[in-house]
């Protein structure tokens, strides 16, 4: 059997096929509506759009980015985009044509002057930390923004100034300057209004930003601020906490500033301990005084210390004799002590009262000894012997006199040694700074000074003509 397939007539494919192309119109992909994006460049520099079509399909986001040759710029986008932002992306929802204009490009730099910022803005100017900006002509505005305790000062450079805004016409290369100035907030100091104990903390806080490289903090028995004790402090987070112990009754006042005498308020404490006996600690030496014994017990430890030109005070609760061992010197990295004096005696405190005890430098024939009566140095040479010969500095404490000895012949290895007098003199103190190092001293007037390094243990002095190799002498 055989089956028989419909044909279609002509007339009907025919119609079918109009009735397909009908439905495909010039403006419209699958119902959507098409539109065109005209790009074009004037001056030196090329725009690159992305997706890079012809036509789009309405509402379709393009990416433009201008392209300038090398010392050009991006100056303007007209037509149907404004502005100069480089890359910027533009929604096409009807025909559109864009046009970039280029031309030759200038830099403007800004800097920033003074004891303490801010920040300037503008036109790809954040400075902050972006403090450049290359343009193709036309006026950029700048706004300068001072920190907390600053004060915006001056511009130099600008077209127009305007307070705290500056106008640049960017016809070539251009630099700005803003100078901002530090305007100090004093600290507000607080402080506990009564004290039982005589062990409180005072506080002097700046606002941030505004704290600078030292707060000055004075103490005082009256608001008047009559021979105020004054400290230097380096701030710590906006809050420098100092604190305080061991004070006797009385009042005490502290006030603050960054820079004297611009003081902030006035805050004060009363201290009524019980009836009690305070020895008072005076450091007058050059050193830190970090050893200090009281009644067999340490009273200082590390990293605290009793600067030079500063005092601390002692409760002792009863009246009679006080042990005492102060010594001066440095703390080393693992926290001991290096001690280079140490006093040791018996103070006597009274209840009700208090008694200064004063750690100073040494006299210079205290120094040399070592506190000892008498003290010898010892420094070897050679002098075409295969044996060493030796000069010795003597020094006595009371008068700071020495007397220089050299061995008659080289000595050692079995050898004794033999000395005779050749030179005495008196030493005299030349310089000793706080924390120096060394001390300068002069054995005889008219030779240059010596150095006697801490802990005052070793010297060096010519041995002849500068040729000569000096002698290092070392206490015995």
């Amino acid at each position: 059997m055989s089956t028989s397939v419909p044909r279609l007539s002509k007339l009907a494919f025919v119609a079918v096929v109009l009735s397909a192309v009908a439905g495909c119109g010039d403006d419209d992909v699958a119902g959507a509506k098409i539109v065109a994006l005209n790009v074009s460049a004037t001056g030196p520099g090329v725009v690159t759009r992305s997706p890079d079509q012809g036509t789009y399909v309405a509402g379709t986001q393009v990416t433009l980015t201008a392209i300038a040759q090398p010392g050009n710029a991006l100056t303007a986008w007209s037509g149907g985009l404004t502005g100069s932002q480089n890359p910027v992306t533009v929604t096409v929802d009807n025909d559109m044509s864009i046009v970039g204009t280029f031309s030759q490009a200038a830099t403007l730099t800004v800097a920033k002057a003074g004891q303490i910022g801010g920040t300037v803005t503008g036109t790809g100017i954040n400075c902050g930390a972006d403090c450049s900006e290359t343009v193709a002509g036309g006026p950029i505005v700048l706004t300068a923004t001072p920190t907390q305790g600053a004060t915006f000062g001056s511009w130099t450079g600008c077209d127009i100034v305007a307070a705290a805004s500056c106008t640049v016409n960017m016809t070539s290369d251009r630099r700005v300057t803003a100078t901002f100035s530090f305007e100090p907030t004093a600290p507000v100091t607080t402080v506990a209004s009564t004290s039982s104990s005589g062990v409180y903390a005072v506080t002097a806080a700046c606002i941030p930003n505004n704290c600078g490289n030292t707060i000055i903090v004075q103490e005082a028995l009256t608001q008047a601020f009559t021979n105020p004790v004054q400290t230097s402090y380096t701030p710590v987070q906006q809050a420098t906490v100092i604190s305080m112990s061991n004070k006797i009754a009385g009042t005490y006042c502290y006030r603050a500033a960054l820079i004297a005498p611009a003081w902030g308020n006035t805050s004060c404490v009363t201290v009524n301990p019980p009836n009690v006996a305070v020895l008072r600690v005076s450091n007058t030496s050059s050193y830190d005084l970090i050893d200090v014994r009281l009644n067999g017990t340490q009273r200082v430890e590390y990293p605290f210390a009793i600067s030079p030109g500063q005092f601390a005070d002692f409760i002792m609760p009863t009246t009679g004799p006080v042990p005492v061992v102060l010594g001066n010197g440095y703390y080393k990295a693992d926290q001991s002590r290096e001690l280079g004096f140490t006093l040791t005696g018996t103070e006597n405190v009274t209840v009700g009262q208090t008694t200064t005890l004063t750690f100073a430098n040494p006299s210079v024939g205290e120094l040399v000894t070592g506190l000892t009566a008498t003290r010898t140095f010892d420094g070897q040479y050679f002098n075409g012997s295969t044996l060493a010969s030796h000069k010795q500095y003597r020094f006595t404490k009371a008068t700071s006199d020495w007397q220089l000895y050299d061995t008659t012949a080289p000595c050692g290895s079995g050898i004794s040694c033999t000395f005779a007098q050749v030179s005495s003199g008196t030493v005299q103190m030349t310089n000793w700074p706080r924390y120096a190092p060394s001390v300068s001293l002069q054995l005889s007037i008219g030779q240059p000074a010596v150095d006697f390094a801490f802990p005052f243990s070793t010297f060096v002095v010519p041995n002849g003509p500068v040729s000569w190799p000096k002698i290092q002498y070392v206490r015995q």
